[in-house]
């Protein structure tokens, strides 16, 4: 298992171009071609993966359904992100058509969190960059969607940029390139704040 450490930035889509020429200064390569992912995101009747999240809690975890809208075929992975105190890592597994519908209603259980049921949807398009061992992700036109009403959020005005490496420091090459902070920001909670306002509740959704 091999941990990583990573940070995000969040800017605005108006910085798009100011970051690839950034990254084409430092001899950044692309290393997988632009893509949408889609994710339906599980959570337990108390929203407790949610709650560890915006806490800070670790280790604590979140569970989705992973695929890539684009594909001829359509494939879907079941995916557990974890962060630990070590870094963030993450498990998946192939599921085939009947075992996804399987979770779509009936949940996944998780042997922490218990019963989780599907419960919002995030979507957006993701670039992929490399800069010697750091990995960078563009991630935009962000799209959220309650799996339990018609809601829908779009950010279209939102760059999150991410980089992954096995050493943090080297990020500080970017210093006084471009004026940013490193964020938190977790696509799950945002889209959890706000879509469900107040936050909804599965006990009540399966009376």
């Amino acid at each position: 298992m091999s941990f990583r450490k990573e940070e995000k930035i969040i800017l605005s889509s108006v910085n798009y171009i100011k970051i690839k020429n950034l990254i084409k200064k430092f001899d950044g390569k692309s290393i997988y071609p632009k893509r949408i992912i889609k994710s339906i995101y599980f959570e337990n009747s108390e929203n407790q993966m949610y709650k560890d999240s915006e806490e800070g809690v670790v280790p604590r975890k979140k569970i989705r359904l992973r695929t890539y809208p684009e594909k001829k075929i359509d494939s879907w992975s079941l995916e557990y992100k974890i962060n630990s105190a070590e870094g963030k890592f993450k498990r998946a597994m192939k599921v085939n058509s009947a075992i996804f519908e399987k979770y779509l209603q009936k949940g996944v259980y998780d042997k922490i969190y218990g019963n989780c049921f599907p419960n919002l949807v995030v979507e957006y398009s993701r670039e992929y960059f490399q800069i010697k061992d750091i990995r960078i992700t563009i991630d935009q036109n962000i799209f959220y969607k309650s799996y339990i009403s018609n809601k829908k959020i779009n950010k279209n005005d939102k760059l999150i940029i991410e980089f992954k490496t096995n050493n943090i420091n080297k990020i500080e090459m970017f210093n006084g390139e471009i004026p940013f902070q490193f964020s938190r920001m977790s696509k799950y909670c945002e889209a959890f704040n706000e879509l469900f306002n107040p936050p909804y509740n599965y006990r009540e959704r399966m009376v």
